[in-house]
Order: structure tokens, then sequence, then C-alpha cells
């Protein structure tokens, strides 16, 4: 029986292989393969549908500095129905593109200042967003220089919207729909609609200024977005009580030892200089501590680590659990809970790359293997536990006692969440010790 069985099983796989063979070489089986592949490929969901909550996207992780496989600052911040632009970097469009951004839905671009690598892409999203369907002209806000800026681009781009126009029609792409609207920030609150208030706060990145980070306030939750910024008390105050702060931030050791290995060259002042006006990764140990954020993540990484190697040195004296970001990865933080999830595309690589051994499951799913599971997309999503404190963490607020007398916000001491999520998740290691 048994015997039968398994020549019937062998017999049906040898069928599967000669139908995908023959499928794969010839072109009846190729057009039917495209068919079904390209269906698949425009109805696949957007991460980024109504949500109660916020949901906060990385369109773009790096900095200015050449990092394979990565665009340049951009953060994108769902609301309920409502999608915003913080800055916008060089191929930061195309990532949030491949990720079935929603571009007919996006309100408003903020940004922090005017470095290259923060508006390259303005162009590309309000093209995309235009075509898309969006029902109004995009709203573009930023600091004094914003309409300059923005003038500039629609001027530059005047001829690509005639072109445009001409040849898909007034219909399809209405002209005044594709030129950009500038507007001019005020001190504190920049956009409230809603359940939704956007607040902005002067950052130091000198000697670029005017020069701002933006915190998003939606039912109970608050993401903070810094910009390019030093760890400063404005940026600790607007960050106090934040479930999520994404952080620009440079490792020094890095930076340095590229400086030394580029002596006699140009490169060599340009490495040098950009020390002085960036977060380095050693400060954020103490912003931790200061301002109580539940949660630190790391973008416009300068440099993004490449390797194992600069994983680690980039990753020192970090507040524990701290998540240095990828292109593609989803911040989730659902109204009227506590709860920050995380949806990781690249999750077998940082894995492998970035953390290896430093992971493990939960115990809640210890009768799991020891590495990830990962879903049919090739992502996890995972509850992130409230900030660690890691060697880094506990220097700092060993310092603050001394000179304060006052401890860690208390929020930052609790464990794992009990509960199972709904889908394998990978979580960082408690502290030992």
């Amino acid at each position: 029986m048994i015997k039968n069985v398994l020549k019937v099983l062998a017999g049906i796989g040898l069928l599967a292989i000669v139908i995908g063979v023959v499928a794969w070489n010839t072109h009846g089986g190729q057009d039917w393969l495209l068919k079904h592949a390209a269906t698949a490929a425009m109805n696949r969901p957007s991460p980024l549908n109504q949500y109660d909550g916020l949901k906060v996207f990385l369109c773009g992780t790096s900095s200015p500095l050449p990092a394979p496989g990565r665009a340049q600052a951009c953060v994108a911040v769902l609301a309920g129905e409502a999608l915003y632009l913080v800055d916008a970097g060089a191929g930061s469009a195309q990532v949030a593109a491949l990720r079935r951004f929603p571009f007919e839905r996006l309100e408003a671009v903020f940004l922090t200042h005017f470095h290259s690598d923060h508006i390259a892409a303005l162009p590309d999203f309000n093209l995309n967003s235009w075509v898309a369907g969006r029902p109004r002209p995009l709203v573009v806000i930023g600091p004094e220089g914003v309409s300059e800026i923005v003038d500039g681009l629609n001027d530059a781009y005047q001829l690509d919207r005639t072109y445009r126009v001409a040849h898909h029609g007034e219909e399809l792409l209405p002209p005044n729909l594709g030129v950009m609207e500038a507007r001019l920030m005020g001190a504190g609150k920049v956009w409230d609609f809603g359940d939704l208030t956007v607040t902005s706060f002067e950052v130091d990145h000198d000697p670029v200024r005017p020069a701002v980070g933006y915190r998003f306030d939606y039912r109970g939750r608050s993401v903070v977005i810094s910009g390019d910024a030093t760890v400063t008390p404005g940026l600790i105050d607007a960050a106090t009580g934040a479930d999520l702060l994404l952080q620009d931030s440079l490792s020094l050791p890095i930076i340095k030892s590229l400086e030394k290995a580029a002596a006699g060259s140009r490169l060599e002042k340009v490495l040098f200089d950009i020390q002085g006006y960036h977060a380095h990764t050693s400060d954020l140990p103490a912003l931790v501590v200061n301002s109580g954020v539940r949660q630190l993540a790391l973008y416009h990484l300068v440099p993004a680590p490449q390797n194992a190697l600069f994983d680690k040195i980039f990753s020192r004296d970090l507040p524990e659990g701290t998540i240095i970001t990828e292109d593609g990865m989803l911040f989730e933080l659902p109204a009227g809970s506590d709860e920050i999830a995380v949806i990781d595309p690249l999750l077998k690589s940082r894995i492998r790359r970035a953390f290896g051994e430093r992971f493990h499951q939960h115990p809640d799913t210890r009768t799991r293997t020891a590495g990830a599971k990962i879903s049919r997309q090739g992502e996890s999503r995972c509850l992130i536990p409230r900030q660690k404190s890691g060697p880094g963490t506990r220097k700092a607020e060993a310092g603050l006692r001394k000179s304060t007398g006052r401890s860690r916000d208390p929020l930052m001491s609790t464990s794992f969440p009990s509960e199972n999520i709904r889908s394998s998740c990978i979580r960082s290691r408690p502290p030992t010790g």
C-alpha cells in the first residue's frame, strides 16, 4: 500500500516537473506564467493601507556616503487614511513604488532642511502621486527657503509636465495638480488635521540653518523624526515620552578610520567636516535616558553598515534593542495600545549580517528553532520590547543619577510582552547581568 502511494506521489511530482519545464521553455507557457505574474504584481497589497494608528515606513535610510541597496533619507508616516512624507532623498521614490506605496493618498511633504540628499526625489514623488490620482496639489512644508526649493523644482520640470499632459490628456493629468505648493512652516504646530498633530522643533545641524525635526502625534501614539541632528536639549524635549524616535546617527570610529584611509585626498576633509553635525552613536544612550523614548531606531546612517564588522562597530554602546533600520522597514503603532511592531523585508540578511547570535526566539515560541521562521513574503513581524539598557545606556543612566538625582523613565524597563504575536517573530535578547 505504502509503495503504491509513493509511486503515485512520485508520478505526480514528475508530471509537475515536466509541465514546469514545458511552460518555462515555450512561448505559450511563458505567456501563461507572465499573465499570472503580472496579475500578482499589480494586485499586491500596499503595506500602507488605512490603519487605526500610525505606520512608519522607511523609504530611505542612507546618507550621501555611498550605500548599495539603500536610498537616501526618507520617512513616510501613515495616520489613519492620510499619508505624509518627511524628506525625499535620491532613490526613495523607487523604494516606495516597489513596496506599493499609495501615492494617491500623499497629502504633504515635510522637509527638515535643504541638503540635496533630503530633497532630490521630490519631483519623483510629485509625478508619481499626480499620475496615481492625487486630488490636490502636493503641499511641501518646510522652514525658510522652502519656496525657493519648490519654485525652482516647478520651473525645472515645467517642460516635463507639458509633455506628459500632451501625451496622456488633461483628464488623466490636470495640469494644476502637477505643480507643487510651498508652505512656510511656523514655530511649533505645523499641521493639525483631525486626530493628527505635527509639530516642528529646531535641531543643531550647524552650519545648516534653519534645520528642523518633526513630531507626529495621533490618537495617543507618537513618532519623532530627527532629521540631521546632534543631541541637544531641544531634541530631548521633542522626543520626551515618544513611542518611536527615528534618529540620525554617525559612527565616529568608522568615519575616523575612513578619514585616515583617505589621507591626502579631498575626501579626507569632507570626512572630517561631517563629524561635527551628526549625532554620534555614543551620544544616543544619554538621549534615551533623558527622553524616556520607548524605542530608538537609527536612520540616515553615516555610513550605512555594509558588513558584519561595520555592524558590530556601529552598534557599540547603543541601548539594548536599538534598531538599525533598512529600506522598506515598517513600524506599526496601533491606536489605543502601547504595542510597537516591526515588519522587516530584509530579515534574513539582517540576521546573517547584522545580528547573528544576538537574536533568539521569544520564550513563548521556544518550541520553534533558534533562528527565524520567514513568512512567504520574506518578512517577519515582531513586537518590539521597550527600550533596554545596554552598556552604553547604563553608563549614561549612572551619570544622569549622579548629576540630577533622577533615574530613567520606568517605561524603559519593562520586560518583553508575554502575548504571542500573529506571525513568527525575532526578538532581541534581554540584557544580562
